[in-house]
């Protein structure tokens, strides 16, 4: 008969550590979500979060992906251009506005969110690995 090994504690501690890690991480990004964006060096979330309007008001495909940042109410899409970063952060805050509202709170809820959903991905890809067979875990 197989004896059956089991974890012992000290198996567990490093896991322990790297999820005390996250969360620990996670609320330090969740410190002042629902303070205005007047600060200095805090205009990147009202920059994202008119590209994300943008976006919503006239299509992205209209846009061609372009980044329009624009502080004026407009009806057609004419102004200056954000290319320094790539679209990704203003698509998934249109997502948010979408989901929750025009509101800063939605917009800044994509950087934590984001966060969480990568963190829940590593966390889990071991135990997937385990019991669903290596390719089908890195494959998810």
């Amino acid at each position: 008969m197989k004896t059956q090994r089991y974890r012992t504690n000290e198996a567990l501690l490093p896991r322990l550590i790297l999820i005390t890690g996250i969360v620990f991480a996670c609320l330090l990004l969740l410190r002042g979500i629902a303070a205005p964006w007047n600060g200095p060096g805090d205009t990147d979330g009202a920059l994202f979060g008119t590209i994300a309007r943008n976006y919503l008001q006239f299509g992205i495909l209209e846009l061609k992906f372009g980044q329009l940042a624009t502080f004026e109410a407009i009806n057609t899409p004419v102004g200056s251009y954000y290319l320094h970063h790539p679209p990704l952060f203003p698509l998934l805050s249109a997502l948010s506005i979408t989901l929750f509202g025009d509101s800063e709170l939605s917009v800044r809820l994509v950087c934590p969110a984001s966060i969480t959903l990568a963190s829940r991905r590593q966390l889990s890809w071991p135990v997937e690995a385990r019991h669903e067979g290596f390719s089908l875990s890195v494959l998810s």
